[in-house]
């Protein structure tokens, strides 16, 4: 593992790293630890992997390594230094490191149990596949006699892109995956509601590695004849509290028929993730082959790496993201079809917008689309300003439902901490807010353009190529420009009928 480091002086009297050791570990396992300037190594050390080292630095926090016996080491203020971490453990052994960098970077120094050499080949190989599918699928959508609509191009890519990771990415290594595992997990058993502590009761081993954060295939593999065992165990997933059940439909439908099959949670957790991917993407399917305008940006926007990595695990917002998709085409197609709505579309609609306001609550106001569909399509002008008057108020009282059972578990988490507090300050000083949040935009806006387009993906721990986010954020432009004059066109006529 290697992390670039600079200083901002002259003098450097000791190295902060926070290293976690691994009891697992054997005496003879060790990790070397060396501070290095274009190739020449400035100080190194070595430590045994199943040694705890001493918490010294600030706070209690990481392991202060001083250099040169306390006389310092000379260095260049703002030039660019590394950290290099190399270390013999064997196979599953592995220790987390933390560096503190302008922020805090964390890396995982492990076992390559497929070597350097293979590896890199096999990446080869597989990144070469990919490129020849892409490209047979665009060849064969070409052809004159069998072209293909846009929705089924995005179909295919989506199958064969939601299969490669639900399958290749480590178990557990999505964001708060196996928390999102444990609570689908227990509201099949009946918990639709977390309870206040944060602890639900469920198998001790439903989670069968020691570190689901940095789980990696060989752990998924090694423990993978794992079968749920009848010692139970409290897991707390107060966070995961805040989602409502109906969040986890599709995972609850993947888990569900999966359990009546086999209980091993490998195999309840691969199957529900890819049972969740394919059901958000046909979800997605119908939206790009209903939406009136805009379907190339809707497939680009759809088909982002973070997007897809999200549909294809147990994670509640791939589904938030599919739902809010949903309402904008439903409202936008049937405000554009000739025909008026019947029954079953009206009904759609309210479906629709119960799931919406299920999701996390900001995402009721959304609903309010619905006011700029004409009130003819519901029939007649009285019944369009019945049903859009019902419908956001059907919205908002299922969203704050839901926000005045979720409020109960608020004070256990560190997001939703003083919650009313933030509120009314926000309220009593808006011009100050507004002013926090554009200096907050704009000091992080490379780091939410990256997270928006790419990555980090994994457990938010694997670092995405920044020239592949260029190349991904130039694709999305040029597709917008290609649409903007027919979306532009439409979206003029559209309200000329609304006034």
């Amino acid at each position: 593992m290697k992390s670039k480091v600079s200083f901002t002086s002259s003098k450097v009297y000791s190295l902060l790293l926070k290293i976690d050791a691994n009891a697992n570990a054997s005496s003879n396992e060790f990790t070397d630890i060396k501070l290095v300037s274009d190739k020449k190594v400035l100080y190194s050390t070595r430590i045994r992997n199943n040694v705890a080292l001493s918490q010294d630095g600030p706070n209690g926090v990481g392991t202060n390594f001083i250099l040169n016996n306390k006389k310092g080491l000379s260095v260049d203020k703002g030039k660019i230094y590394e950290v290099v971490m190399t270390t013999n453990a064997i196979k599953g052994h592995y220790m987390t490191a933390h560096t503190d960098n302008n922020g805090f970077i964390w890396n995982n120094v492990i076992y390559n149990w497929i070597p350097k050499e293979m590896l890199a080949k096999l990446l080869i190989g597989f990144q070469t596949i990919i490129a020849i599918i892409i490209f047979g699928i665009l060849k064969f959508t070409n052809r004159k006699k069998r072209k293909l609509k846009i929705e089924n191009i995005f179909l295919l890519i989506s199958v064969v892109l939601v299969t490669l990771y639900t399958f290749l990415v480590p178990a557990f290594r999505v964001p708060d995956e196996f928390g999102h595992f444990v609570r689908v997990y227990g509201i099949l058993h009946g918990n639709l509601l977390v309870p206040l502590s944060g602890n639900l009761t469920v198998p001790h081993n439903l989670i069968p590695v020691l570190d689901p954060v940095n789980n990696t295939l060989y752990e998924t593999l090694k423990n993978f004849n794992v079968q749920l065992s009848s010692n139970k165990t409290n897991m707390n997933i107060v966070n995961m509290a805040l989602y409502s059940p109906q969040s986890y439909i599709f995972q609850l439908f993947g888990m569900g028929t999966t359990s009546l099959f086999t209980k091993n949670p490998f195999i309840l957790l691969y199957s529900s993730r890819l049972i969740t991917g394919f059901c958000c993407t046909s979800i997605l399917y119908l939206c790009i082959k209903f939406i009136p305008f805009g379907k190339k940006t809707l497939v680009v926007c759809s088909l982002l790496p973070m997007n897809i990595a999200e549909r294809a695990s147990l994670s509640a917002d791939g589904f938030t993201y599919v739902i809010v998709i949903a309402v904008f085409t439903f409202a936008l197609y049937v405000s554009f079809r000739k025909e008026n709505m019947g029954k079953k579309l009206i009904g759609l609609m309210y479906i629709l917008l119960f799931f919406l306001a299920s999701c996390k609550v900001i995402y009721f106001i959304i609903g309010g689309i619905i006011i700029l569909i004409p009130n003819k399509k519901f029939g007649s002008f009285s019944k369009g300003l019945i049903h859009k008057t019902a419908g956001v108020l059907f919205v908002g009282l299922t969203a704050v439902g839901w926000l005045k059972i979720a409020s109960k578990y608020l004070v256990n988490t560190q997001g939703g901490s003083s919650s009313s507090e933030k509120v009314s300050y926000i309220i009593h000083h808006p011009f100050w807010y507004i002013e926090l949040m554009n200096k907050t935009l704009w000091m992080n806006l490379q780091n939410y353009t990256g997270q928006l387009l790419t990555g980090p993906l994994g457990a938010l721990n694997i670092e995405i190529n920044y020239g592949l986010t260029i190349l991904i954020a130039f694709v999305l432009l040029r597709t917008i420009y290609i649409e903007k004059e027919s979306i532009k066109s439409i979206s003029i006529d559209f309200i000329r009928k609304i006034i």
